[in-house]
């Protein structure tokens, strides 16, 4: 029997206590448990440690396990964790004043399970995180890839359909083929990114994105004494997730901040720029292959001056447009000419044309979209059943 002293808030720990297992131990002896301790005890099957490096140690029963872990207590408390068949249960022993040992034992197998699914969920969710900027990544480049290809393909059609380059015609044959399978593979990796992104991107005010990270870092920079200075002027819209933008920007601020533990200061600068655009060699060549069909060309650098155009009462047969474009994209110039000229035959030019589907609300403004690079057999096809 434990001595009086501790029989009595023994008691009340036991009479209070349901789900916690207790054990008083005194001289290598178990001289009290609570009826959840007997549970416990009677069950079948050994004791062995969670982790660590007495995981090959076993125990028979639970009496054996606090018995033998008591015998080597410290003053201090002790804190450790044992499996049974899939069962955990969380030890841990005191030594009391009158020198006698109490074990409280909580059965951790539920908690311990939540612990383990969450974590699988967040590596379940890094996973995806990871394959979705996979997917944008792989996209952008497939997207840069068929820009470039548009160009080559269509002067390798110029090439080829001047006469006085007959005697290289096979060499040019043969590129154009390349160019054309260049451009499959392409198509399987925006196929792979279409898979991989499966979240929408919206329109959205980077500058409101960055400015709104800035004031979230502010706050704990103030205690950090570090000062955050800014400037960012109104920026373009840009397509993309704000909360993975103020992510990003955050991440950075707060890795600024880690690397000035003694205070400092912390420049921010945004500016405008075109970024990296390859419409000029597009339009130029595009051009060229239009007027080698016979065709009159008219050709401007931006969505506003194709509107101007529009509103100035010029009208045209054929509008062939890059949705892609500074200032306003291709939708935006699509519709408004719409507005001035109703049923004017627009195409898209697009090297995501595989991304944007037959039920986008969008094509209601357009007779349809071509990918890039433009097969010169579809291009043909439209200007031969153009109004013109």
């Amino acid at each position: 029997m434990p001595p009086a002293a501790t029989r009595e808030p023994f008691a009340r720990w036991s009479e209070s206590s349901r789900r916690t297992a207790l054990a008083i131990i005194a001289e290598r002896e178990i001289c009290d448990v609570n009826a959840r301790f007997s549970e416990l005890d009677s069950a079948r099957g050994s004791w062995s440690w969670l982790d660590g490096p007495h995981a090959r140690v076993r125990y028979d029963d639970l009496s054996q396990l606090v018995r033998c872990e008591a015998a080597t207590l410290a003053p201090a408390p002790y804190l450790s964790r044992f499996e049974r068949s899939g069962q955990v249960v969380e030890v841990r022993l005191e030594r009391l004043d009158g020198g006698e040992a109490i074990a409280l034992v909580h059965d951790v197998t539920s908690e311990l399970r939540r612990q383990r699914d969450l974590q699988r969920e967040r590596e379940a969710l890094m996973h995806e995180e990871r394959m979705h900027a996979m997917g944008v990544l792989a996209s952008g480049v497939a997207h840069d890839l068929n820009h470039a290809l548009n160009v080559i393909a269509l002067r390798v059609a110029t090439l080829r359909a001047d006469p006085q380059l007959v005697c290289t015609r096979r060499t040019l044959d043969v590129l154009a083929r390349v160019v054309g399978e260049a451009a499959r593979i392409v198509a399987r990796l925006q196929d792979l990114a279409r898979r991989r992104r499966d979240r929408p991107s919206d329109a959205l005010d980077l500058a409101a994105v960055l400015t709104g990270a800035l004031e979230m870092a502010r706050t704990e920079s103030e205690i950090a004494d570090v000062r955050i200075e800014a400037d960012v002027p109104p920026l373009p819209l840009v397509r993309g997730s704000a909360a993975e933008l103020a992510h990003v920007f955050g991440s950075l601020l707060l890795h600024a901040r880690e690397q000035m533990p003694g205070g400092g200061r912390v420049q921010v600068k945004a500016r405008v720029d075109r970024g990296r655009v390859h419409e000029q060699d597009n339009l130029e060549v595009l051009r060229e292959v239009l007027e080698m069909e016979d065709q009159r060309v008219e050709s401007v650098r931006g969505g506003p001056d194709a509107i101007g155009l529009f509103e100035r009462g010029e009208r045209f047969d054929l509008v062939l447009c890059d949705v892609g474009m500074p200032q306003m994209s291709g939708w935006q110039v699509a519709r408004e000419i719409q507005r001035i000229a109703p049923g004017t035959q627009i195409w898209m030019l697009t090297g995501w044309a595989n991304e944007i589907g037959e039920a986008d609300p969008r094509r209601r403004y357009v007779r349809g979209v071509l990918a890039k690079p433009l097969d010169l057999d579809q291009l043909r096809s439209l200007l031969t059943t153009s109004p013109g």
